[in-house]
This record gives structure tokens, C-alpha cells and sequence, in this order.
């Protein structure tokens, strides 16, 4: 296992959403390399610490690469939600974490603190500039049969989906640190403004 000293003891299972069309990026943004490491490399890193096994859900092959166990998006083109529905689908335990692919700069602590309310909520969502963040956030496997039935009602936005869940939204500084830490790179800009950061 890879999970370390200071997280809490329970099994948790880390899913990578790696699944987007990277349409604005051109390319698989999940591959590109960043500096010393691959965008999803980085999301490893951060997540290994406090999780016992990590999920990558992808659309193609070039995650095989990292040697973890990668799962299709059977729900295709309905954004995040068919991604996280899969990929808790695939999971072992009643804890997980949900990280997309192309959000680098999360602290591996900011994580671990949405887990301290792992046994209160099915659902645990970092908040932030008046914006809650979903694909960074904690997922019990009690949420998964709410998000299937949205899903199925034609509901795809996680925003809209959250209000039906026992969620808790953990509140963040409003700080230039913490915008640096939730950025998303979606976009060649957004490439430049990371390396700028």
C-alpha cells in the first residue's frame, strides 16, 4: 500500500478522470508533460499518499503506461458525471476520491482534509471564489445509485446533482494560493499561465 503515516485508517480508492475530449487542448491533455512529470503523473503523486489503490478512467490506451488499472467511460459524452459514475462503478471501497486529470496543483493535504467527513457525507466538496469544485472532491459509494438515477433522468450537471446528496462543501481561503491550487489547464493558455504561476 502507498497510503501514508497521517492519513486516517480506512481503505480509500483514488479514481483519475483522464476520459475528457481535451477538445480546447488538441491533444490528450492527461499526456502532456508539464516539467519533470506528465499532467496525470502529477495527480498521481498527490493522490498516492492517502489512498490504497488508484482508478484511471480514460477513453484510450495511453494511461496503460502508468501501470494502474484503467477503465473505459461506459457513458461517453455526457462530461464528468459518466466518468466518476464508472469509475465508482470499478471501485472496491466505500471511500474515494474523485481528481481530474488536469488539475496538477492540489495539495495532497487540502484532499485529505475532505476525508475527515468521509463517515457524515456521501458527498465532501472543496468551495472556493463562490465556486464548488467536484471533480476534487470526496465520493462515498452510498452517492452512486443518486448520480446513476440523474444520469439516467437526463441530469449531467454535477452542480444540479450535488443538491440532492448529502454533501458538504469544506470552505477554502479566498486566496491567490488557493486559486493556484484548484487552476485547471484546459487550454494551451492555460499552459502558459502555469508555467507563468
Amino acid at each position: 500500500s502507498c497510503r501514508s503515516s497521517f492519513a486516517p485508517k480506512m481503505s480509500v480508492t483514488g479514481i483519475i478522470l483522464a476520459g475528457g475530449l481535451s477538445s480546447r487542448m488538441g491533444n490528450d491533455k492527461g499526456v502532456i508533460q508539464l516539467d519533470q512529470q506528465k499532467m496525470v503523473e502529477k495527480v498521481i503523486s498527490i493522490l498516492s499518499p492517502i489512498v490504497d489503490r488508484i482508478i484511471v478512467s480514460a477513453n484510450n490506451s495511453n494511461y496503460e503506461q502508468f501501470k494502474f488499472s484503467v477503465i473505459k467511460d461506459k457513458y461517453g459524452r455526457i462530461g464528468p458525471l459518466g466518468g466518476i459514475i464508472s469509475g465508482l462503478e470499478e471501485r472496491t471501497t466505500d471511500h474515494n476520491l474523485i481528481l481530474s486529470c488536469d488539475t496538477p496543483r492540489i495539495n495532497t493535504s487540502s484532499l485529505n482534509s475532505l476525508l475527515k467527513f468521509s463517515n457524515e457525507f456521501e458527498v465532501v466538496v472543496p468551495y472556493h471564489h463562490g465556486h464548488f469544485e467536484p471533480l476534487a472532491a470526496y465520493y462515498n459509494k452510498g452517492s452512486l445509485d443518486y448520480l446513476i438515477g440523474q444520469m439516467k433522468a437526463g441530469e449531467y450537471k454535477l452542480h444540479n446533482i450535488l443538491k440532492g446528496l448529502d454533501f458538504k462543501a469544506v470552505t477554502f481561503p479566498e486566496s491567490d494560493e488557493t486559486l493556484k491550487e484548484f487552476f485547471n489547464i484546459n487550454s494551451k493558455s492555460d499552459l502558459i499561465k502555469y508555467h507563468d504561476y
